[in-house]
C-alpha cells in the first residue's frame, strides 16, 4: 500500500498542529489583544488572530478600548448588556455624549477602512471583495469568536469618557467590563500580546 507525498504531508501537518494544540493547552497559553481602533482592516486582523489562536487551543481575550468600543455598540434590535447600573454607576447622558454617539459607527457592519475609505465606499468595496472570495464577514467573525469562547473585555474608563452606558452595548455572553489594569494583568500572563 503506497501513501502519496501529499497525503503524508497532510498527516504530518495535522500531527504537528495537534501537538501544538496539546502543548498550548498544557502550558495554559493565553493571548491578549488590545483593540483600540474601529478601522475595518485592523478589526478584521484582530479577529483573524483571535480565531487562529483559538484553533490552536490558546485562551484569547480582546480588550476593547477607545474607538474599538464602537464594535460592541448595539443597534436597537439587539439585546443590551444589562440593566443600567449593574456594572457601572447609573448616569444620565449629556447632550455632548448623545451627539458623540450619533457620530460614531454602531457595530461591526458599519466600520470604515483606515486607508482609502472614501466616505464608506472603500469599506463597501472591501466587503464586496471578501464576499466574492468566500471570506467571512466581520459580523460573522465576531459571532464565530463568541461561539469559540473568546473573552471580550470593555474598558470601563472608555465607557465613562465616551458617555456609553450598558444600554448602548451588545448583550454578549462572554462580555465583561474591567479597567486598564485588568488588560495589563492579562497581558503579563499572556504568551502573546497584540495592540491593534
Amino acid at each position: 500500500m503506497s501513501v502519496s507525498s501529499d497525503s503524508l504531508a497532510q498527516q504530518l501537518a495535522q500531527a504537528m498542529q495537534s501537538k501544538a494544540m496539546n502543548a498550548a493547552a498544557a502550558d495554559n497559553q493565553q493571548m491578549t489583544i488590545l483593540l483600540s481602533s474601529d478601522d475595518f482592516d485592523r478589526v478584521f486582523l484582530a479577529f483573524m488572530l483571535a480565531m487562529s489562536a483559538r484553533s490552536m487551543g490558546l485562551e484569547v481575550n480582546i480588550f476593547f478600548a477607545l474607538w474599538g468600543l464602537n464594535l460592541l455598540r448595539r443597534d436597537k434590535h439587539q439585546p443590551a448588556l444589562g440593566k443600567k447600573g449593574s456594572l457601572l454607576p447609573e448616569r444620565k447622558k449629556s447632550f455632548l455624549s448623545r451627539m458623540m454617539g450619533w457620530m460614531m459607527p454602531k457595530g461591526p457592519a458599519r466600520v470604515g477602512l483606515s486607508k482609502m475609505n472614501f466616505g464608506g465606499m472603500g469599506a463597501m468595496m472591501m466587503r464586496h471583495f471578501m464576499q466574492k472570495a468566500g471570506s467571512s464577514s466581520l459580523p460573522q467573525l465576531m459571532d464565530m469568536a463568541v461561539e469559540a469562547g473568546v473573552k471580550f473585555t470593555i474598558c470601563t474608563l472608555t465607557m465613562e469618557i465616551m458617555g456609553f452606558t450598558e444600554e448602548d452595548i451588545m448583550g454578549l455572553p462572554n462580555l465583561q467590563c474591567a479597567g486598564v489594569t485588568s488588560c495589563l494583568g492579562d497581558a503579563v500572563q499572556s504568551k502573546l500580546f497584540f495592540v491593534v
